[in-house]
């Protein structure tokens, strides 16, 4: 990929597909978080000028409008930092210009701040979120490079080592996947994983690397949160960029997928969760309900299983929403006999699915 030269530069689908993402998580995140801690810190890593050259909002205003048009703002009572870092000079001073005139039409409620840092982001990091900083606070961060070499991973757990802490970076995979054999790029592509997992790829055949550079950066998310799940935007239906999506909270797996299945596409792009190849789902207005059900049954066999071990299977184990496992999956199977409630509460309804049912899938 390409390093646009000038301040601002045109902006692309999969760029689009990205802010869409990006909004629609912020505008889930803020009220829980929100309302709950004294204090939290949003970060763009990579803040770049503020708008493209068609006047489309930037990452950073992305995230401010987040909080300035959500319907809840009155009540999102918490300190909120912005911390937005750009390493460019005159994208520093655009963006610095675009957040006044941003302010000068939406004047900031006195609980926001703004900061603003010119410089690397592997220098001004460590600065934004010590790992000594007492109490640190619920954090969200949008790491978006143009390439890999200042995502150092050691960076990348000090965000992720942060309690209720949510994490959105991207890699360009299909673009590593060119360099792993050349010595040249070596200690960048170890600086960015932290370690030497991806020289795996090295040995692979060039349509599996991929999938090996995708679970070795997968991996090494795992080592500082709980849940990592891993998001194809592919314009035109092609391979794409991954976003790769670290929590430390069920919940904020749960936000996520919920806006992974409920984003509208942008132009040509499709969304795909990739986390697990032998699992790759497209994520479209109506999910593959048959396919869910396929996992359940693969997970569970004819075992008897509860209502709340399916919900957290499906939440934790595959990539839909647990929002239609009730309804789309079980009611139907139970339907059509191919699920029985063996345990259900005395007053349950056929269809219906109380806390601890338990079920099984007929063999």
């Amino acid at each position: 990929m390409t390093k646009p030269k000038d301040t601002c530069w045109a902006i692309d689908e999969h760029t689009l597909a990205k802010h869409r993402i990006l909004r629609e998580y912020l505008q889930a995140w803020l009220p829980i978080v929100g309302t709950r801690f004294r204090r939290i810190r949003l970060i763009d890593g990579f803040a770049g000028p503020g708008r493209y050259l068609g006047g489309e909002p930037g990452s950073p205003i992305i995230m401010l409008n987040a909080l300035l048009e959500h319907a809840s703002r009155s009540k999102l009572t918490a300190s909120i930092e912005y911390v937005f870092i750009e390493e460019r000079a005159d994208r520093y001073e655009a963006l610095r210009n675009e957040l006044d005139a941003l302010r000068a039409v939406s004047p900031f409620p006195p609980n926001v701040t703004v900061d603003t840092r010119q410089g690397k982001f592997d220098r001004h990091m460590p600065l934004v979120a010590p790992e000594n900083e007492p109490n640190r606070p619920p954090t969200f961060a949008f790491i978006d490079p143009f390439g890999w070499s200042d995502v150092p991973m050691r960076l990348n757990s000090s965000i992720l080592g942060i309690d209720h802490c949510e994490a959105l970076i991207y890699v360009p995979l299909p673009f590593i996947t060119r360099f792993v054999n050349d010595q040249a790029v070596e200690d960048s592509l170890t600086f960015l994983y932290g370690g030497d997992s991806w020289t795996a790829a090295r040995e692979a055949a060039a349509d599996a690397r991929i999938g090996i550079l995708r679970a070795c950066f997968e991996k090494a998310m795992l080592n500082h949160c709980s849940y990592v799940r891993a998001f194809d935007i592919r314009p035109d239906g092609n391979r794409g960029y991954t976003l790769f999506f670290g929590t430390r909270h069920l919940l904020g797996l749960e936000k996520m997928k919920a806006v992974m299945w409920n984003v509208d596409p942008a132009g040509g792009c499709l969304y795909m969760d990739s986390t697990d190849p032998g699992q790759e789902v497209l994520f479209q207005p109506e999910p593959d309900y048959a396919q869910l059900e396929s996992m359940l049954r693969q997970r569970f066999g004819v075992q008897t299983f509860t209502i709340e071990e399916a919900e957290h299977f499906v939440l934790v184990g595959t990539p839909f929403a647990k929002s239609g496992v009730k309804t789309r999956v079980l009611r139907p199977a139970e339907a059509a006999g191919r699920l029985s409630a063996v345990e259900p509460a005395q007053s349950r309804r056929r269809g219906t699915y109380p806390p601890r049912t338990r079920l099984r899938f007929a063999p």
